[in-house]
């Protein structure tokens, strides 16, 4: 399911991107074996990083689970749901800052962050071309939060479009006004 949303994300950047430059920008001339290796690279790092998830998702949702996510948002409210949205956005913002932080030291960067930022030219696909154990690290965001708070599923569904929309758009360099001030 990953890899279909990026994929459609992908796609409409692409396509917003062509409409807003025009069909002669420089940019849009983007070697395909980069594209190609791109989206080879989410594959293979989705494929290993699906395994977790789909047990997340599975076993997240039973009734005895250690990771509570609900399915009615009268179980708890509507204050908690938007308090718990903003503190995902919150808790994702500080998360990233520091694992791209510690992705950037010498190590990291040379045996897993550095194939990220060898794409020459920057479009939307180079936003899900890493390598698995990034994609791990990345992909596993929620669960610490999840062993502390129940999250309301349909809730992590909104933000996992809201993190696909935000992560495709910068790497798609597609800037919005509104969107501009808030960076």
């Amino acid at each position: 399911v990953w890899i279909i949303r990026w994929l459609f994300m992908i796609f409409v950047w692409q396509i917003t991107k062509r409409l807003i430059e025009g069909p002669f920008s420089f940019k849009m001339f983007i070697p395909s074996s980069q594209t190609s290796k791109e989206i080879f690279l989410a594959l293979m790092s989705n494929a290993i990083v699906a395994i977790p998830i789909f047990l997340f998702r599975v076993f997240g949702t039973d009734a005895g689970s250690f990771m509570p996510i609900y399915n009615d948002v009268a179980e708890y409210g509507i204050s908690y749901l938007i308090f718990t949205g903003i503190l995902l956005i919150l808790t994702l913002d500080l998360y990233f800052y520091f694992t791209h932080r510690l992705l950037h030291l010498p190590w990291f960067y040379k045996y897993v962050h550095g194939i990220h930022h060898k794409s020459q030219h920057v479009q939307a696909s180079t936003g899900i071309s890493f390598h698995p154990v990034e994609a791990f690290i990345l992909y596993s965001f929620p669960t610490p939060l999840l062993l502390v708070l129940p999250l309301q599923h349909d809730l992590l569904n909104v933000f996992t479009w809201f993190v696909i929309f935000h992560v495709t758009r910068i790497h798609a360099e597609i800037e919005f006004p509104l969107y501009r001030d808030w960076e």
